[in-house]
């Protein structure tokens, strides 16, 4: 049974750098952590290759009182990275009907030697070519890592990010609202002693009822907002928590977007994959190769003098004819590396136009940031103008209305813009420096 916590977090105000560090406890991190210990183990298992083996063997039979024959074999092997394998071992024979090969004195023959491969498997083998993808899988996980999390931090950011801006939005709704009622007071109590018609307090109150039915929109979006930054908050025990339903945002901090001798994890896969094909390659490339296998063992048994003759060999060859088979693998792998090569072509140039438009498209919102700003002093100016012209009765509620409605259209575009601009801000940091996430 599983049991999901969602425990509150207290804090009053939520820091940029606070909401970076309870990102921390994200399960997404251990779960790429999890994967890392999981290729770590992949080269332990790769390793297990070159452990070194013993065995042995006993083979006896025994047949009408008569002992037809007893073979004993001890055996040692270390495997090298290299095509050399070391190797020895012990053997004693005994019995009435003995294979003239297998004869021993009675303490045994001690044997000494070793094996290598001379043409395919010189260069590289099954053992020492698992090693090296396990080692090179260790990278592209790591680099997995990386993906995932600076994947899940830009999200996470963004939904901050649309939080602050669905926080100011209502704080300025409330605001707004606010006026309206006071406004509307003043408006009754200036009806009240006949100074404006009766129809000024209609028109007031409708337009307060319409600034409340906006603030409960811009309460809604907020409310929405801060779910979906709770979404990524976890705490110390990787249990899911909840925001304080009072908690306030704080402004991002976005650091500047430097240049960064780092390659991006986007593209580092291509080179990671570049690394493993051409590791597989270099073994396909060995089945082109006959095989020629040499074994040598020295023998020595304690009852004769050492004697550098004594000793048994073998040379072992075969060779497929036409080699077919390694050489269509031989030709898969280069249009495979060919393809790796265009698809890291293609995403380096996608990378190139989505930042070129980001650096576009953050020129742009910043001038309409400052063409919004004289905007919305310059109607704040014509707000309080007609406010005072309608206070001398000059004016009337609708066009006071009509200005405030201009004015809420700029400070909403105000923080619409300021939102554009940190979550463009963001995306440039993941596609250029995704290390300062």
């Amino acid at each position: 049974m599983i049991v999901v916590s969602c425990n509150a977090l207290q804090a009053q105000t939520w820091t940029w750098e606070m909401y970076k560090n309870a990102l921390n406890n994200h399960p997404l991190l251990q779960i790429q952590q999890n994967n890392i210990q999981q290729a770590q183990q992949e080269i332990q298992q790769a390793k297990a290759a070159f452990d070194p083996t013993i065995g042995y063997d006993l083979n006896a039979k025994y047949y009408n009182d008569k002992a037809y024959f007893l073979h004993q074999q001890a055996t040692a092997s270390l495997a090298t990275n290299s095509p050399v394998e070391l190797k020895t071992g012990y053997n004693n024979s005994d019995g009435v009907f003995l294979n003239p090969e297998n004869i021993t004195p009675n303490i045994g023959v001690l044997n000494i030697g070793a094996s290598i491969d001379i043409l395919q498997g010189f260069i590289t083998d099954k053992r020492r070519t698992y090693l090296n993808t396990s080692k090179q899988e260790l990278n592209n996980t790591e680099n997995e890592r990386l993906l995932a999390i600076n994947k899940m931090k830009l999200e996470a950011y963004k939904a901050y990010n649309y939080w602050y801006y669905a926080y100011q939005a209502m704080k300025a709704q409330d605001s707004i609202y606010t006026a309206a009622t006071a406004r509307q007071v003043w408006i009754k109590q200036a009806v009240k002693i006949g100074e404006y018609a009766a129809i000024d307090t209609l028109e007031g109150s409708i337009l307060v009822q319409d600034r409340l039915n906006s603030y409960y929109n811009a309460l809604y979006e907020e409310r929405n907002a801060r779910l979906l930054v709770g979404s990524f908050l976890w705490n110390s025990k990787q249990e899911p928590v909840l925001l304080n339903p009072t908690a306030i945002p704080t402004q991002l901090i976005i650091p500047n977007n430097n240049s960064s001798s780092v390659i991006n994890p986007l593209l580092q896969k291509y080179s990671i994959k570049e690394s493993l094909l051409n590791i597989e390659l270099k073994l396909k490339k060995e089945y082109l190769k006959p095989k020629l296998k040499l074994n040598y063992a020295w023998l020595y048994s304690p009852n004769y003098s050492p004697d550098i003759k004594d000793s048994k060999w073998s040379i072992n060859f075969s060779y497929p004819i036409f080699t077919r088979a390694a050489k269509a693998e031989v030709e898969q792998y280069k249009l495979k590396l060919k393809n790796n090569d265009l698809e890291a072509q293609l995403k380096a140039n996608e990378i190139r136009i989505v930042i070129e438009n980001l650096v576009q498209e953050l020129a742009i919102l910043q001038q309409q940031q400052s063409i919004n700003t004289k905007n919305i002093n310059n109607t704040i100016r014509l707000l309080n103008l007609e406010i005072e012209k309608y206070q001398l009765g000059e004016g009337s509620v609708f066009l006071v209305n009509s200005r405030e409605i201009k004015l809420i259209e700029y400070i909403f575009k105000k923080y619409q813009l300021l939102s554009k601009i940190n979550k463009n801000k963001l995306e440039q940091l993941y596609y250029t420096t995704p290390e300062s996430l």
